[in-house]
């Protein structure tokens, strides 16, 4: 197939079907053409769902032996010698794929609080005052590009890209920064103001120690009750080292350090199945 043009090649992606030849050949192309970067970014997507366990998973149980994953054959790939030319840019576009298709809880698993505790509404978690601590135009906070600096993980207690939610359903966050750091967690519907859920009235500060899970809302106080009105949500996580200060009203001093991870979910009306 070597008169393959990329649009071809992207064409086969998806389903598995490329030579490492052919791979090698769309993966230097995308390094000089944007629209066939974002569009690789995007077959990746689809490529990593056709592979989830629930959609494929007698065929993933009779290769996982010998099959070796996305992340194994693109490493694989930029090791070879011939590449060594391209090694700046293709290193800018290997972290830059892994950013954008991996997903953001990154294994962190979150369960409902086992204390069984009473459920309580999402803005009884922020802290007292917290809609006057955000920056005038919050908005701006969730302008901020996805991308990750720091080991950080960011996770639901439903798995799946945009899980469903009823409304009166329990609901459970959690986080957690590898070496530490500053954070920020917010949850926002389109067109509301958003909830801050960390810090919150249980955790003051924005500071998460290294290795350590934050819940929200953290055990024994039982879970987050979701309410309406339906419509999807974005949970945003907004990490900074931790002797770097997160100063909401100057997003500009801290942006270029930050990692931002985000988790999306969809709240139905309670009669919806």
């Amino acid at each position: 197939m070597s008169d393959e043009n990329p649009e071809h090649l992207l064409a086969s992606y998806t389903l598995g079907g490329l030579s490492d030849e052919e791979k090698e050949r769309l993966f230097a192309a995308a390094l000089t053409d944007q629209e066939l970067f974002d569009r690789l970014a995007e077959e990746e997507k689809a490529r990593l769902g056709f592979q989830r366990p629930e959609n494929r998973a007698h065929i993933l149980n009779a290769l996982r032996e010998t099959a070796p994953s996305w992340t194994e054959e693109i490493a694989a790939w930029f090791r070879r010698p011939k590449f060594l030319v391209f090694s700046g840019a293709a290193a800018a576009l290997a972290i830059a794929i892994l950013v954008l298709v991996l997903p953001s809880n990154n294994g962190l698993t979150v369960t409902l609080d086992p204390a069984r505790g009473p459920s309580i509404s999402m803005l009884s978690v922020e802290t007292p005052g917290t809609q006057q601590t955000l920056p005038a135009d919050w908005s701006q906070l969730f302008r901020l590009p996805l991308k990750q600096h720091m080991a950080a993980r960011l996770g639901i207690n439903k798995s799946g890209g945009t899980p469903v939610y009823r409304i009166g359903e329990e609901l459970r966050i959690g986080l957690s920064v590898q070496n530490g750091g500053n954070c920020l967690l917010l949850d926002r519907q389109e067109g509301q103001l958003p909830a801050q859920l960390f810090p919150n009235r249980f955790n003051s500060t924005m500071s998460v120690p290294a290795g350590q899970t934050v819940f929200i809302p953290p055990a024994g106080q039982g879970n987050l009750s979701v309410a309406g009105p339906a419509g999807l949500h974005q949970v945003r996580l907004i990490v900074v080292p931790g002797d770097v200060t997160l100063d909401l009203t100057a997003p500009a001093a801290w942006a270029d350090q930050a990692t931002i991870i985000e988790r999306e979910y969809r709240v139905v009306p309670a009669t919806d199945r």
